[in-house]
């Protein structure tokens, strides 16, 4: 198993390959969120200096639109792998589970997964969509009863994230990594990968090098983590 240097070293290098189009994407929210301002040479002639020249109209025209294409959901349609009733019959059934499975992901929360991927869509020209089976990501877990209320709701979960927080990183041999740039606590990584990760103990490990009294702060925060993870 390689050390976790050498997946930091390809999200790092993820990152900054997409230096120039998450800068793209900046300026599409400056324009969305009514902050873009002139230049400084501009903002010094005499006709503007001193105006405001916020406008709500990118904002509108990309909620327009969003609104427009998610108050309508796609129709699923499987073409058949071949020209005979049995896979005729077979491409229907996974063409309703598929629908089964896009209606269940819209009736979660407030604003629906299929409205998050039109909005992205609409401001960046990109999705970044998570997919979680839940039943392998619990399958170690105790079925209590909040695990047993969460897998009757859908079998899947599925997070729309901001087109700059993914990176990927490709070779010749294909994609290699895919990095979510996001800032997690260190409980965080345990509660999602675990106290015996490979991943979790070297980073562990690694912050209580660099911060002897890690274990004690840690243990003020979260009085709940076993002792045996903060021991060096």
């Amino acid at each position: 198993m390689k050390k976790i240097d050498y997946h930091v070293g390809l999200a790092v290098d993820a990152i900054k390959k997409d230096k120039a189009r998450d800068e793209l994407y900046s300026k599409i929210d400056l324009h969305r969120l009514g902050q873009w301002k002139p230049s400084p040479d501009m903002s010094n002639l005499p006709w503007i200096s001193g105006k405001n020249f916020a406008s709500t109209a990118p904002a509108d025209a990309l909620d327009a639109g969003a609104r427009t294409f998610a108050s309508l959901l796609p129709n699923i349609s499987i073409a058949p792998l071949a020209d005979n009733s049995n896979a005729y019959e077979e491409a229907e059934k996974q063409e309703t589970i598929l629908d089964w499975h896009l209606k269940r992901m819209n009736m979660w929360g407030g604003k629906t997964t299929h409205w998050r991927i039109m909005e992205s869509a609409m401001r960046y020209c990109a999705v970044a969509m998570e997919t979680e089976y839940l039943p392998f990501k619990y399958k170690n877990e105790k079925k209590d009863k909040r695990l047993k209320s969460l897998l009757s709701g859908s079998a899947f979960r599925w997070t729309v994230h901001l087109p700059s927080t993914v990176h990927s990183f490709e070779s010749k041999y294909g994609m290699e990594c895919v990095t979510l740039e996001k800032e997690s606590s260190f409980y965080d990584l345990v509660s999602e990968f675990g106290e015996d990760n490979p991943g979790t103990i070297e980073l562990r490990d690694k912050l209580w090098t660099k911060r002897p009294n890690m274990g004690e702060m840690i243990a003020k925060r979260m009085k709940f983590v076993p002792l045996r993870l903060l021991r060096h």
